[in-house]
């Protein structure tokens, strides 16, 4: 790799609008042909190769991209990041850019960021978002190079040509005392204080992909301190962290890796007391193979805070003596995979204010409130975590929430295995969700989703209740040996359930009162102790084409201040009676 090295920086909805067809065949987008371009002058007027790195043509298949991306930015001399609306909204984009500006920071460096103005973006000279946004302002306070006219011609065309000469001749300029900067750096290597302990000097070497800063005691760690560990690295290295307890709050405020050394996350232990144990506080990072424990103290702390972009939280054991052991914030989007997050003051997970996120095959349990919370229009995803044993809910989605829990096993929760109230939308798919202390899916006020294919049994209250006006679609459902009814629609609930097997319950199967209204289609209702349906109190409903038999005490029955519609269905093999409506008193029989 020569000494002068561009990273492209762009959003790649931006790159992908722009490729184009030439007979049948896909061809590069424009960005790539200007990166291919520019690359070209450069070499030309130097007589040496100029490498511009781009992530779709320079990281291969099954490679680990963020390490690539982020030893990439580490060697390059030059960011040239591509603006565009999209830009500001990728956390990957934000990412690069907070990085390289670190790392100019560093070598004491002001003009190695060349900005390409590609598409219109009106916030960029808006002095009220700059005022929030520190990245915005500082692309606006440096000489950008505007292509927005440009964009739409051919790269081979002349006026195209001129442009990009003049901006090689640009860097041209800037290559000399550029690359002696990071020569020099390189050099000199990295000398560091350990806040926690006594001084030592460290030549860690950042721009090795392999390079490591290790805290702990002993001959190999550069700090004894965490905390001063990731306060003092630059973005974008990573972190081993050796066995031991270390009592410090960290504070990730830029891109870092964190690993706990070894398989046993016990062995690496952060007790916090009178704070967060962590603030994740940047665009992406990594924390991994370390149990996080906050421990109360004065005021009320979690154990890990995630107010923004992507943290990946990995093989951890985290909870909190204070609060709930995570929370995530401010419309991030973490990844949580196979950590234990138990035994906290409140709840397990908590994630609100339009946040996203992925979880999965993490263990949820024993925390005095619910195991997760999903509020205030958050949309996160659950894959195959074990939620159980809170003494509240196992998942409890309100305020115009949604999500997505797929292949969940849902628990033992002293409240509804999973709430879904307040107009929030859920989809719940393939989930086994058994032996609550109160019911299995619980959907009121105004809410809505799709319930599909889920092993709903065991629980102690009905396995599936849906109330006020709420709307779910129920399509492939095992509700069966539930302590009470199976299905429970009251207080004008709705609801359209297809297809579902509604068997063994120790009540009815179907319950309908209180105006509740729903759809039943295509269900089995069977092998119930009361009733297959059981309509009263004004209970209403489209009943058709379902197969009612074997119940117990009877197969329908509708009070007389109910009306049902009832059409096509199969009702055999019921105890004391197939159907049974009724007479309204005063009415004569018939």
């Amino acid at each position: 790799m020569s000494d002068g090295v561009g990273f492209l920086s762009y959003a790649r909805a931006d790159d992908s609008r722009d490729e184009g067809e030439t007979e049948g065949q896909i061809e590069s987008s424009w960005l790539s042909r200007f990166r291919e371009a520019l690359s070209a002058e450069v070499e030309r007027l130097t007589g040496f190769p100029f490498v511009i790195f781009q992530d779709r043509v320079d990281i291969r298949w099954g490679s680990d991209w963020r390490a690539q991306i982020r030893t990439s930015l580490e060697r390059s001399t030059f960011l040239i990041p591509i603006i565009t609306p999209g830009y500001f909204e990728s956390p990957l984009c934000r990412g690069e850019l907070e990085q390289f500006l670190i790392r100019e920071r560093a070598l004491g460096r002001t003009d190695l960021i060349l900005p390409i103005y590609y598409e219109t973006y009106d916030p960029l000279y808006d002095p009220l978002r700059q005022a929030t946004d520190p990245l915005l302002r500082t692309i606006a306070s440096r000489q950008v190079d505007d292509w927005r006219e440009l964009r739409h011609e051919s790269i081979s065309t002349p006026a195209i040509q001129r442009r990009i000469a003049k901006l090689a001749q640009e860097i041209v300029t800037l290559l000399p005392s550029a690359t002696a900067t990071v020569a020099s750096s390189r050099a000199l290597g990295h000398v560091r204080r350990d806040r926690g302990g006594s001084s030592r000097s460290s030549r860690v070497d950042i721009r090795s992909e392999s390079s490591v800063v290790i805290v702990g005691e002993g001959a190999r760690a550069h700090f004894r301190s965490l905390a001063a560990a990731v306060r003092e690295v630059p973005a974008g290295l990573r972190i081993l962290v050796l066995p031991g307890v270390y009592r410090e709050g960290v504070v990730i405020d830029k891109p870092l890796e964190i690993i706990g050394e070894g398989n046993d996350p016990s062995a690496v232990s952060l007790r916090v007391s009178g704070s967060d144990a962590v603030v994740f506080a940047t665009t992406m990072g990594r924390v991994a193979n370390i149990s996080i424990h906050q421990l109360a103290g004065q005021g009320d702390y979690v154990a890990v805070d995630i107010a923004q972009g992507r943290l990946d939280l990995e093989d951890c054991d985290i909870r909190s003596e204070s609060l709930s052991a995570v929370l995530v914030r401010g419309g991030s989007d973490p990844r949580l995979r196979r950590n234990t997050i138990h035994g906290s003051k409140v709840h397990g997970i908590v994630i609100m204010e339009d946040s996203f996120g992925t979880f999965e095959d993490n263990h949820v349990h024993d925390n005095t409130m619910a195991g997760v919370v999903i509020r205030e229009g958050s949309d996160p995803v659950l894959r195959r975590n074990r939620i159980a044993h809170n003494k509240h809910h196992g998942v409890y989605v309100l305020e115009a929430s949604a999500g997505t829990l797929e292949d969940n096993d849902i628990h033992d929760n002293g409240f509804p295995g999973v709430a879904i109230i307040q107009g929030s939308e859920t989809i719940l798919r393939r989930n086994h969700i058994h032996d609550g202390r109160q019911h299995g899916v619980y959907v009121s006020e105004q809410a809505s989703g799709t319930i599909a294919d889920n092993d709903i049994h065991h629980n102690k209250y009905p396995g599936l209740v849906i109330l006020q006006q709420s709307d779910p679609t129920v399509t492939g459902n095992r509700i069966h040996h539930n302590r009470d009814h199976g299905v429970w629609v009251d207080e004008d609930g709705l609801g359209r359930l297809e297809g579902n097997r509604v068997t063994e319950n120790r009540y009815s199967g179907v319950y309908i009162l209180e105006g509740g209204n729903p759809r039943l289609v295509g269900n089995v209702i069977s092998a119930n102790r009361e009733y297959g349906l059981h309509i009263l109190d004004r209970g209403r409903g489209h009943v058709h084409d379902n197969t009612i038999t074997a119940n117990r005490d009877g197969g329908i029955f509708v009070s007389a201040d109910s009306s049902p519609e009832l059409s096509a269905n199969h009702v055999t093999d019921n105890g004391s009676f197939q159907i049974e409506i009724e007479e309204a008193e005063g009415e004569p029989p018939g």
